[in-house]
């Protein structure tokens, strides 16, 4: 309940503040993809108890990247596209994806284990 006031409260933010302009199709996004997420925990509390987190969390991350496989090609085809490697760049994607990401959804994983309601 309250990360869903807390996603309320950044969606009617700008609307109270400038009407219905420009910040509103992005929020609305962003509050669909809240109630997207819903299901995922339903399903995850249903079979937490027959896989490991771990487990789940792998294939979590594993259906969302071949997800996002078909827009990183059509991507890397546009014409002007210049890939660009460095050590921030390299760094940033490990910590992005690692220990932001991937380690806040196997703790969330964990935590939706044990939690008995």
């Amino acid at each position: 309940i309250l990360s869903l006031l807390g996603v309320a409260f950044i969606v009617l933010k700008p609307i109270v503040e400038q009407g219905f302009h420009g910040d509103f199709l992005g929020n609305f996004l962003f509050l669909l993809s809240t109630f997207a997420s819903l299901p995922y925990y339903f399903v995850l509390k249903r079979i937490i108890h027959n896989y490991s987190p771990a487990k789940l969390t792998f294939w979590v991350f594993f259906f969302g990247q071949l997800c996002f496989l078909p827009a990183v090609i059509w991507e890397t085809q546009q014409p002007g596209y210049y890939f660009f490697f460095n050590i921030q760049s390299v760094l940033g994607i490990i910590f992005g994806s690692l220990f932001s990401s991937m380690l806040a959804w196997l703790m969330q994983a964990y935590a939706l284990k044990f939690l008995l309601a």
